[in-house]
């Protein structure tokens, strides 16, 4: 919606705080919001020094699917929506890989290091474009459109 009605307009918060409050209320107040995937992946993925074993990587598969699916990576007009969730380990044990430990742990606080983390954000993304791209060779029995 890029134009508000004149009632949502009214019904919104006037500053940032009061924005955040009402945002963080939603989600506090329901034990099932959709935005407690993003949860559920990340503290699944904070243990990633146990992802090891085939069993884990499945899992972490299953939480990054649904946590996609839960944002609306999986609509029509996706490949992703074709497939299942087995998709992503390829992806995952990239995004484990020892090139991009550094990753995990970020700092932001320190400027002088966001050239070089900037670098390595396109270089996996440029990585996990390719691994999809190489795994998507049809969609529902069509060559995708590239």
């Amino acid at each position: 919606m890029l134009c508000p009605s004149a009632n949502s307009v009214a019904n919104m918060p006037n500053n940032i705080q009061d924005q955040v409050r009402a945002f963080y209320h939603r989600l506090a107040s329901d034990p099932h919001h959709r935005y407690r995937s993003w949860e559920h992946c990340f503290t699944y993925f904070s243990q990633r020094a146990m992802l090891t074993e085939a069993e884990h990587l499945d899992t972490a598969a299953l939480h990054l699917a649904f946590y996609l699916a839960s944002w609306g990576m999986y609509r029509g007009s996706s490949a992703l929506l074709w497939k299942d969730y087995t998709i992503h380990k390829p992806a995952i044990s990239k995004l484990l890989a020892p090139d991009y430990q550094s990753l995990w742990n970020l700092q932001l606080d320190d400027p002088d290091q966001d050239a070089t983390i900037a670098d390595l954000i396109d270089s996996l993304a440029r990585e996990l474009t390719g691994i999809y791209s190489k795994q998507i060779t049809a969609v529902n029995g069509a060559v995708p459109h590239n």
